[in-house]
């Protein structure tokens, strides 16, 4: 008996295809084992914990510097240097996210400040650690201060250090050194090399992206309201200087981290808004409140202070909601109201019901669109993979899966749209793409009915050249033959061929009727003036009843299917007129204005009750199609058929 013992633990786990063999087991499985990978475990990076180092090297320097002093000063030790590694720690936040970032590098230098303190004040003469010299040392060093923080961290933020940086940059730092050292005179060289750095970062500031410019703009920002704080607290409140020390560098560890993790940065100007707002805000509260208190001291009144707090703090609650409102207007101004209403979907599908040209739907939902949005311009492509210009973004328009076309958004920046005005497009698109949808559904519509009504003027075209050249001819020659009868002899059936010569001319004269409502050629080989022209003299009988009149305004173009069923409509009625009423004057006017056409044929025979054939159904439903109507109004007096559509 033999067993196959496995070398290695990790042969235990290999993919095997046949029963796996283990001492002392019985029964075995067939089903192949497969190795689990493990997750695998987030590691740090050399950069990350030496940042990490500096932070706690920073704030066990910071602690050692307060507890070789009392109470009173070691806090002010603390707080003077507690700031400090706050700077490592962001910078470790910031390595950690940005691998390789220049301002995580310096933030974790500038951490270690603390113990530099510490080490330049140990050899001083006086007892080590004494407030007193540490404050010197501080002092000193508070122009490699303003070099690191002022100069360097603007620099490292944008990531490059073009002319006349690479100068500059260590000519500000060899004056801060000179000052350090003791010599006055190495402000000058801050000065000078600063001012030089700032006119070299003010150059590539304007030539970086819009963003890199934001975050510069509110890092100069913090630092300048940071240095004059300390400025103002170290001339008028120097007690309070160690704890506004301790928040500047808070604030400036923060701000900077944030401004280099954060993807997108709102304009300065919005904040501003909100900024004037609460200052506005808290006027209102303070101008209340002292008004109220002043009243209520005049007044006599108990408790005056107690009263004006109160009006102050309900001024300054009833003061936050208009302030929204005025934030919230300022918003939609610039950057569009973010919806689209059902009204606002109405007004754009309000011509799917006769609208032929889809560019002129879809235009006006994308100017809809850039109002909503804020943006300069929009545009609905419906090919599959348009090119978009500068300062356009795209976004595809899907439903169901199946792609309709391209929304195309032109921002007034040509570095595109804001971070708002992205979300606001992103919100509209399922909405566009249901109105693109409906456009192209309501479009395929209108080609089918076209398609139907090319395709039943075929069949009239079939039909009247049937009539013409098959009817026609042969009521001719019947009638032509009924002629001749009379006139070569008389016989006893002279009344009956006069009526049978009657009828014929009838027959012939509805025959003609009936091809000129057929027949779309007239409108072929004229306009729609000369085609109705021809048509109402078709009708006419030189010298008998009854009398036709046409009047006629056409001062502006018409399309196609507006003038077939307005020649239509004019045959129509004439031909009913003629056989139904028995008229004596007939007048027919066709008017086309801004607004669209009227037609009208009105007759001064016998009214009554009108039956709408398949003609008037027919016609009704053309005019419908076209967002027009058709209505038959009798009355004693005569008829009325009166056809109405709109441009």
């Amino acid at each position: 008996m033999s067993r196959d013992v496995p070398a290695r633990p990790a042969d235990l786990l290999a993919p095997s295809h046949g029963p796996v063999r283990w001492p002392m087991l019985l029964c075995v499985t067939s089903v192949p084992l497969t190795r689990v990978p493990s997750a695998a475990a987030p590691t740090l990076s050399v950069e990350v914990v030496l940042a990490s180092v500096a932070f706690v090297v920073g704030a066990v320097s910071a602690a050692v510097a307060a507890q070789f002093n009392d109470a009173g000063t070691g806090t002010e030790v603390l707080a003077m240097l507690g700031g400090w590694p706050l700077l490592a720690l962001a910078g470790a936040v910031v390595l950690d996210r940005r691998p390789g970032h220049p301002v995580g590098r310096l933030l974790a230098v500038l951490g270690t400040t603390p113990l530099l303190v510490v080490l330049w004040a140990v050899p001083a003469p006086s007892s080590p650690l004494d407030p007193l010299v540490l404050g010197e040392v501080v002092a000193r060093s508070v122009a490699l201060f303003v070099v690191a923080v002022g100069v360097g961290l603007p620099w490292a933020l944008l990531g490059r250090l073009p002319a006349p940086g690479p100068v500059a940059l260590p000519v500000a730092g060899f004056g801060g050194l000179a000052v350090a050292v003791g010599y006055d005179a190495g402000w000058v060289l801050v000065a000078v090399g600063g001012a030089a750095s700032y006119a070299g970062l003010a150059a590539a500031a304007r030539r970086s992206r819009r963003d890199d410019r934001r975050r510069l703009a509110w890092l100069l920002l913090t630092l300048a309201s940071s240095g004059v704080a300390l400025s103002v607290m170290s001339w008028g409140l120097p007690g309070a200087l160690p704890t506004a020390t301790l928040v500047a560098l808070l604030l400036v560890a923060a701000t900077t981290a944030r401004l280099v993790l954060g993807e997108e940065l709102r304009p300065l100007a919005d904040h501003g808004t909100d900024v004037a707002l609460a200052v506005a805000a808290l006027v209102l509260a303070l101008t209340v409140a002292l008004v109220v208190g002043a009243a209520s001291a005049a007044a006599g009144l108990p408790a005056p202070g107690p009263t004006a707090a109160f009006s102050g703090l309900v001024a300054l609650l009833a003061a936050v909601p208009a302030g929204r409102s005025v934030h919230r207007d300022r918003l939609d101004r610039r950057y569009g109201t973010g919806t689209l209403s059902a009204d606002d979907v109405a007004v754009i599908t309000a011509d799917l019901h006769r609208q032929t040209d889809p560019r002129e739907l879809l235009d006006k939902a994308a100017r809809m669109v850039a109002e909503a949005s804020g943006s300069l311009g929009a545009r609905i492509e419906l090919d599959d993979d348009p090119e978009p210009g500068p300062a356009w973004l795209a976004h595809p328009l899907v439903v169901g899966g199946d792609r309709l076309g391209t929304l195309l958004v032109r921002s007034a920046d040509d570095e595109g749209p804001e971070p708002r005005q992205r979300r606001v497009v992103a919100q509209l698109l399922p909405t566009v793409a249901l109105v693109a949808r409906a456009v192209g559904l309501a479009v395929e519509a209108q080609h089918a009915r076209l398609d139907v009504a090319r395709e039943r003027d075929a069949e009239r075209a079939r039909i009247l050249r049937d009539l013409h050249d098959g009817l026609g001819p042969a009521l001719a020659g019947m009638s032509m033959r009924v002629q001749a009868a009379r006139r070569t002899r008389a016989t006893a059936h002279d009344a009956l061929l006069d009526d049978l010569a009657t009828d014929l001319a009838r027959s012939r004269t509805d025959l003609r009727g009936l091809v000129a409502g057929l027949t779309p050629s007239a409108l072929d080989e004229a306009d729609l003036a000369e085609a109705l022209r021809r048509l109402v003299r078709s009708f006419e009988t030189p010298g008998a009843e009854p009398r036709l009149t046409l009047r006629m305004t056409l001062d502006h173009p018409l399309d196609g299917e507006t003038q077939v069923v307005a020649y239509r409509t004019v045959a129509e009625g004439v031909t009913n007129a003629l056989r139904h009423a028995a008229p004596t004057h007939v007048e027919v006017c066709v008017a086309s204005s801004g607004d669209g056409l009227v037609a009208q044929v009105v007759d001064d025979g016998r009214g009554g009750r009108v039956v709408p054939g398949v003609g008037l159904a027919s016609l009704r439903q053309r005019a419908e199609a076209l967002g027009g109507s058709l209505a038959v109004e009798t009355s004693a007096t005569g008829t009325r058929l009166r056809l109405a559509v709109p441009r």
